[in-house]
């Protein structure tokens, strides 16, 4: 789906808006021309695409474990708000590069700043193995809970 996204805002922007010759990476004045923008620019929808992966597997798992649909909705809901929220409280407390690590096991944080950091740092492939954790992790359990159920979820 964000592959047709992709595609559909890239036509759209190249026909319907003023055309730049150059974009700049995130967090730096680096300029990127040509197939080294739509490199740039796919790099970021796939974080994107694993990120929101990450999240609707973690969502999933949550409610699998609910007795209802309206029980798995606030949990989810929950979950959500928690993980918007504990990164900023934590970066309040301290700025350290330990809180920084704790702050991105958030997937809301991952998909707010950290792909922006993860472009802008070449290298930093942290988030990538978080997101992956994450997939592997809940499918992991899902698969765990339902071969204990006797039942494909």
């Amino acid at each position: 789906m964000q592959f047709i996204i992709f595609i559909f805002s890239l036509l759209c922007g190249k026909l319907l808006l003023p055309y730049g010759n150059c974009i700049y990476k995130f967090f730096t004045e680096e300029k990127l021309v040509g197939l080294d923008a739509y490199k740039y620019t796919i790099k970021y929808y796939v974080i994107a695409y694993l990120s929101s992966l990450a999240m609707l597997m973690f969502l999933t798992l949550l409610g699998v474990f609910c007795k209802n649909s309206n029980i798995a909705f606030a949990v989810g809901l929950t979950a959500v708000i928690i993980s918007l929220i504990y990164p900023e409280i934590i970066s309040m407390i301290s700025a350290s590069k330990v809180v920084f690590y704790i702050q991105l096991t958030s997937i809301v944080f991952i998909q707010f700043k950290g792909i922006a950091i993860f472009l802008s740092q070449p290298g930093f492939n942290l988030i990538i193995w978080i997101c992956l954790s994450y997939i592997g992790l809940s499918l992991f359990l899902l698969m765990l809970f339902c071969k204990n159920r006797d039942y494909t979820c």
